[in-house]
């Protein structure tokens, strides 16, 4: 999926994880995502964002799927 963080498009590769609903016996889970990759042009620069940064960046994805 193409992100633009920060004026700047991304190319991310990322697993989508459902929302479980809640039961009885169980509180559920939000849905969510988990970055597996972050591209510029060619280049894999997953290791240059911070956790914070990458939080944003699912945050995005998220509200955007």
């Amino acid at each position: 999926m193409e992100v633009e963080y920060l004026g700047v498009k991304l190319f991310v590769s990322f697993f989508y994880i459902e929302a479980e609903p809640q039961t009885k016996d169980y509180i559920g889970s939000p849905e969510s995502v988990e970055i597996e990759n972050i591209q510029i042009k060619d280049e894999n620069v997953y290791d240059l964002f911070s956790y914070d940064q990458l939080a944003e960046i699912e945050y995005i994805i998220l509200k955007n799927i």
